[in-house]
């Protein structure tokens, strides 16, 4: 017999949501697992009537289901693993189902599914509704069926009925007496009967007295186990704000924090001009670096060709790299340099809407190279240390007033200390017949990984290193930034 491939553990789905456009009256199937007492009403259990069917996927390929064949219904459902796993084409069809206690929920898919019997005697096409969940697993729990004395010369469409798995499809009212044949046989008093269908034979009814102290009946009301399953608009706004919460305790900074800020420590140095001199962060050598100059020989070509197609982008990015040389951001690399070296492929971001900054250049440091590693997979990212920017935004609703600042080419105004501006090196030439020459950038570079860190942390190093002079000001420049202790010991920042 084909195995049901959506076959999973149990899983139990309330819902209730707004009616819209189009209701259906379904058959409930509620399945209980603890015990349920109900007076007038016998302790029995009925057994829904199954089949195993064959479903054909979007390659032509049939695909086992298991179906409930339900006469109540005036849909046809399909769960959304089945159809997801089929890979069926849906279309947008909003629609309400209504069940009893005008119980509700909705969906806005539906499917095309084509099928067939087992033996293949019986074709059928019909449109089915898409829906998480149809019912529990059915049965309730297995069953044993050993003493039923089932007929050998009778094909069930459910051949392991009495064993509980998942429901994929539900086939209804459309279908069902369509399926209908003559022939039917009752097995004893208390068992279920047994019907013949196009699909098979299935087995449906009510087993008296057959399981203790359960039963399954669609008016029976489980607020116990609904109100773990449905959650309450209490709940989920509760969850909501949770979720939204900025105000939460600080994480324990990660062993690569506070590396990141004992390196920072070791290698920060305050210039004579009053810059900062920093080294990039990285926990080990450079001795995995390929070559990168061949990439980015060729990608600084394809930049050259672009640019010579357009003189005013050409023009813009000329006077972008010139004025790094003009303010001695980046300088000529010596040719004798020995150490680690690696070349930053360069590209541009125009901002026509820009006040200021129209054209931006970007520089790769996520490049590879020959060894299949980039400068950035060597470098560590620091931590965030500036405030959410939720929280900034919050501070606007504070006060009346609000002053805002802009330091000018800010990540420029950290300097990169030596070697580590060979990490920077950039491939320039004004025209295609000038010789191409290899420039050192020598400040922090955005584009590769510590540039955020670096530079916000030099900001602050500033507050700290002036704030017996400028008490406020240092303040204004920490205030609701990250300043947990990042060094063991407590070393507080």
């Amino acid at each position: 017999m084909p195995q049901n491939p959506f076959a999973s553990s149990p899983t139990t789905v309330g819902e209730s949501v707004p009616q819209n456009q189009t209701s259906a009256l379904i058959s409930c199937s509620t399945s209980l697992p603890h015990p349920l007492t109900i007076a007038g009403i016998p302790n029995n259990y009925v057994l829904l009537a199954t089949a195993i069917v064959l479903v054909r996927n979007r390659a032509g390929t049939l695909v086992p289901c298991r179906t409930i064949l339900d006469s109540a219904s005036q849909l046809n459902f399909i769960t959304s693993r089945p159809a997801g796993h089929l890979q069926l084409n849906h279309r947008h069809s909003p629609i309400s189902i209504s069940g009893i206690g005008k119980s509700s929920l909705s969906s806005n898919k539906a499917v095309e599914v084509v099928m067939q019997s087992q033996d293949g005697g019986y074709k059928s096409s019909f449109t089915a509704v898409v829906t998480k969940v149809i019912t529990d697993y059915q049965p309730h729990c297995d069953i044993n069926a050993a003493g039923w004395d089932l007929p050998k010369n009778i094909s069930l469409a459910d051949p392991l009925f009495y064993r509980s798995q998942q429901i994929d499809m539900l086939m209804g009212a459309g279908l069902f007496f369509d399926l209908i044949c003559i022939g039917q046989i009752q097995l004893a008093e208390r068992l279920p009967s047994l019907q013949n269908t196009k699909l098979g034979w299935i087995v449906s009814g009510g087993l008296a007295n057959y399981i203790t102290n359960r039963c399954a009946l669609a008016a029976a009301a489980r607020p116990h186990i609904l109100k773990e399953e449905e959650d309450s608009l209490s709940e989920v706004v509760k969850r909501f704000w949770e979720l939204e919460n900025c105000y939460s305790s600080e994480a324990v900074p990660s062993s690569e924090d506070t590396l990141c800020e004992r390196l920072f420590k070791e290698n920060c140095a305050r210039l004579e001009n009053g810059q900062y001199s920093v080294r990039l962060l990285a926990s080990a050598g450079f001795e995995a670096l390929g070559d990168s100059f061949c990439l980015t020989l060729r990608r600084f070509k394809g930049l050259e060709t672009k640019l010579l197609r357009n003189p005013s982008l050409k023009a813009q990015y000329s006077a972008f790299l010139q004025e790094y040389l003009d303010l001695g951001h980046m300088s000529l690399a010596s040719n004798t340099q020995k150490l680690a070296q690696f070349f930053l492929p360069h590209h541009c971001v125009q901002k026509l809407d820009s006040s200021s900054t129209k054209l931006l250049v970007v520089f790769d440091g996520s490049a590879k190279t020959t060894s299949g590693r980039s400068l950035n997979d060597l470098l560590m990212a620091g931590p965030t240390i500036q405030p959410k920017i939720f929280n900034t935004l919050v501070r606007f609703r504070f006060f009346k007033i609000a002053l805002c600042g802009d330091i000018c080419k800010m990540y420029r105004c950290v300097r990169i200390s030596n070697p580590d501006e060979y990490l920077q090196c950039i491939l320039w030439r004004e025209a295609p017949t000038d010789e191409i020459k290899v420039y050192k950038l020598e400040t922090v570079t955005y584009g590769t990984k510590p540039a955020a860190f670096l530079a916000i942390r030099a900001m602050h190093q500033l507050s700290y290193d002036e704030e017996v002079s400028f008490p406020i000001g240092a303040q204004v420049v920490r205030r609701d930034f990250y300043v947990d202790d990042l060094m063991s010991g407590g070393d507080t920042i």
